[in-house]
C-alpha cells in the first residue's frame, strides 16, 4: 500500500524540476544531470519525468518493472 508521503515527495521532486528548467528551441524543458544538456533518456531525461508526471496524475506501476503489487490509483490508494 503506498503512503501519502511518497506522493508528497514526488511532488517535491517535480517542484524541483520545474525550477532546473531551461529554454530549448522555445520549449520549456528540465535538464539533465549535468545541468547542461537536455536528451530524452528514461533515467535522466525527459522520458523520465513524463513517467513521474503521468504516475502523479493517473496513477499506476513503475514503468519497465516486472508486475508486483496491484496499481495505484491517482490518490495513492
Amino acid at each position: 500500500m503506498a503512503e501519502p508521503r511518497y506522493r508528497r515527495w514526488a511532488a517535491d521532486l517535480v517542484a524541483a524540476a520545474h525550477v532546473r528548467n531551461v529554454v530549448h528551441d522555445g520549449l520549456l524543458l528540465v535538464p539533465d544531470e549535468t545541468l547542461s544538456r537536455v536528451h530524452a533518456a528514461y533515467n535522466t531525461g525527459l522520458s523520465g519525468l513524463l513517467g513521474l508526471l503521468t504516475r502523479l496524475r493517473h496513477g499506476g506501476t513503475r514503468l519497465w518493472l516486472p508486475a508486483g503489487e496491484p496499481p495505484l490509483d491517482p490518490e495513492g490508494r
